[in-house]
């Protein structure tokens, strides 16, 4: 499929096909089509990539089903007003490739080939920061390590965060999440650590002539200060694993860096409600059974008892 568009052509165009939607329908369909566009698919074969690792990942028949809906009526308004020259969600191979993503899906009851849950350890996190070093490249991993890893943030989070979402607040700094699950504006307790890091970062960036608006870019000579979409960040997490030889490395993920920074709160002792807020969760109950899949839902204080 030819691309005749520019990103911001498309973000017009999603502005306005949303804008006579009621806002609870409007912020869905724009944290669907949000998602697609952060994978960095835009192709037929772009297309059935996104929707084969979405089957893959443990999504539900119904959850996929929601996602096509959403990308078939924006892609059939781009269609139509001249924007692209074909509809990927209109061909029969995209069809065929559907039925056999929902059928998967619905086998497997929305399991997939989802991996277990994983963490890193405090000593293989520091291995992997170790690998990056003083270099451009070096600063902007470390970056990605730690927005994962202390911050709680996804792939998809990282991707879209901008300098002008770090800000000073009466209770300190705090970076404000666009991109978020939920689809609503959010705001995190950003650490000094973390803030230190991407302040390196941003004065390199600048040694280099590198002036975006977006924190996480491409130090690459090809595409030099584009955004990295949510599928880079995670081969580059789970390179830098593989390199560093950290326990489960082939199967490290983004996702990894949050369940990381959910025990690293969780035995430093922060309550279960403040782990909640940080990551964001809709009800404290899903923050317990992350816990638990990770296996630390025991209660500490329990534990302490000598009965």
């Amino acid at each position: 499929m030819e691309i005749t568009i520019k990103r911001n052509e498309i973000e017009s165009a999603l502005s306005t096909f949303l804008g006579s939607m009621k806002v609870n329908t409007g912020r869905a369909y724009r944290k669907d089509i949000g998602d697609f566009l952060t994978f960095g698919a835009f192709d037929l074969t772009g297309t059935i990539a996104y929707f084969d690792s979405l089957a893959r990942d443990g999504y539900s028949a119904s959850t996929i089903e929601r996602k096509r809906a959403a990308l078939s009526k924006f892609f059939a308004i781009l269609t139509e007003n001249g924007m692209i020259t074909t509809n990927p969600f209109r061909t029969e191979t995209f069809k065929l490739s559907m039925r056999k993503n929902t059928q998967t899906a619905a086998k497997t009851g929305g399991r997939g080939n989802k991996p277990a849950a994983h963490h890193l350890s405090e000593s293989d996190l520091s291995k992997m920061i170790a690998l990056c070093d003083g270099s451009l490249t070096g600063l902007r991993n470390r970056a990605i390590l730690l927005l994962g890893a202390r911050e709680g943030l996804r792939r998809s989070e990282i991707s879209e965060l901008r300098w002008s979402d770090i800000e000073q607040t009466p209770e300190g700094r705090a970076l404000i999440i666009r991109g978020s699950k939920s689809g609503i504006t959010e705001r995190v307790k950003l650490f000094e650590g973390v803030y230190q890091a991407l302040a390196e970062l941003r004065a390199t960036y600048r040694t280099h002539g590198i002036d975006s608006e977006y924190v996480i870019v491409s130090v690459s000579s090809n595409g030099r200060g584009s955004k990295v979409s949510g599928v880079s960040i995670n081969e580059t997490i789970k390179a830098l694993a593989m390199k560093a030889n950290v326990l489960n490395a082939a199967e490290i993920t983004a996702h990894d860096l949050r369940h990381t920074a959910a025990v690293s709160m969780h035995a430093a002792g922060v309550p279960v409600s403040s782990i909640s807020r940080m990551l964001r969760h809709k009800d404290i109950k899903v923050t317990m059974i992350y816990l638990e899949t990770l296996g630390l839902h025991e209660d500490k204080a329990l534990n302490a008892l000598a009965w």
